[in-house]
């Protein structure tokens, strides 16, 4: 699996950071941030379907802090190539 790069977007007035990046090649992952309201939201949407979440500060926190863990658990338990499929 390669590398995912996200392209960051400046151009706007109520984001402070919006990002977007290809997952596969028919999935795209979304994410902001509101600029003024305690809101991060998460998109991703493939051939003609979407999921949409939006989180507080604190609980996108919790979870990023959670996937990383998820994360080295896995390549702790199982030291495969990371991103190798099972």
């Amino acid at each position: 699996m390669a590398s995912i790069k996200f392209t960051h977007y400046t151009d706007s007035s109520t984001l402070a950071r919006d990002s977007q990046a290809t997952l596969t090649e028919q999935r795209s992952v979304f994410i902001s941030a509101d600029m003024q309201r305690d809101r991060i939201d998460l998109s991703v949407a493939d051939d003609g379907h979407s999921s949409f979440i939006r989180f507080t500060t604190e609980q996108a926190r919790a979870i990023a802090a959670e996937l990383l863990a998820c994360a080295d658990a896995r390549d702790v338990l199982n030291p495969t190539e990371p991103g190798q499929e099972g």
